[in-house]
């Protein structure tokens, strides 16, 4: 007999989104999350446009009512005051999640197991060899883990970006600058992102579409760059800094019978933009709730 009823490999944005539908159940399936991390800290922040009332709203630091896109010496702002962009950090969200599962007697979090062998058919469903040689088997697998090797992608969307406080009032907090093409680059299409939380605060970001991924030796000069431009000379200190990579166009391979994928690198971000969170959420709210009616589970739909 497996040992859970549904085991969750990773327990990221994806995972503990899943894992906390399921705790908020009166009767969910035998649930168990294996995260190789220790602990959970303030590590990348999620940004989407609130097109309806949302489970994590309350979260949210920050919310724009406008954006911006520049290019050329032009601004085009546009309202967006019903659907706002907002802001939500990630510890408040592990918080949140990490709570939820810890009330739950069915769903159990697993911090400090990782796990990098590819799950294999056992009995009643599929074995998962964790890092430290114990074996756990269980009747459904999620794995949100993103591949051990990136699959070819037509682009990558790759980004550095700091958390900064100037010493002058630098920033319009009204207003969230979604693209702004203020320097050509030649490895791809890049323009800078900026997030302002108050005249003297603003998470801003470097952001290439290009075909190779970028690491963040690779994007710091130019960052840097971006960032004395945007700031306009000021001083300024970096409180935080955050890199990533997003494959935008790969093909997504299709999951065996009682195992889904459902990482960035399976169906988790938009192709053409990169967005994730939105997107997680709703594959979540159906994955919970196929699994509460005795389904298997089911993995993100792709896009066409």
């Amino acid at each position: 007999m497996p040992d859970v009823d549904l085991l969750i490999l990773g327990g990221g944005l994806a995972g503990l989104s899943l894992a906390e539908r399921l705790a908020a159940a009166p009767s969910p399936p035998k649930t168990r999350v294996l995260e190789s991390r220790t602990a959970y800290r303030e590590d990348r922040t999620w940004c989407s446009w609130r097109l309806a009332r949302g489970r994590y709203d309350a979260l949210a630091t920050a919310s724009w009512s406008r954006f911006s896109v520049r290019a050329g010496g032009r601004e085009a702002r546009v309202e967006c005051a019903e659907t706002p962009y907002q802001m939500i950090p990630s510890a408040a969200f592990y918080d949140r999640a990490t709570a939820a599962v810890a009330a739950s007697p069915r769903v159990t979090l697993e911090l400090g197991c990782a796990v990098d062998a590819a799950p294999t058919p056992a009995a009643g469903g599929w074995q998962v060899e964790t890092a430290a040689g114990r074996a756990v088997t269980a009747k459904h697998v999620v794995d949100t883990r993103p591949p051990r090797r990136r699959p070819p992608s037509i682009l990558w969307q790759s980004f550095l970006g700091d958390f900064v406080h100037t010493d002058r009032d630098v920033f319009d907090p009204t207003t969230a600058v979604l693209m702004d093409f203020d320097a050509e680059c030649d490895d791809g299409v890049q323009f800078v992102y900026v997030l302002p939380t108050s005249p003297r605060e603003a998470l801003v970001e470097t952001t290439v579409f290009g075909p190779a991924a970028l690491t963040p030796a690779q994007l710091r000069e130019r960052h840097t760059q971006r960032l004395c431009a945007r700031v306009g000379g000021n001083v300024y200190t970096v409180s935080r800094s955050e890199h990533g990579v997003l494959p935008m166009g790969h093909e997504v391979a299709p999951s065996a019978p009682g195992l889904v994928q459902a990482s960035l690198f399976h169906g988790g971000a938009r192709a053409s933009t990169g967005y994730a969170f939105q997107r997680i959420q709703s594959w979540a709210d159906s994955c919970a709730a196929g699994l509460l009616r005795g389904s298997a589970p089911a993995g993100p739909v792709p896009d066409p």
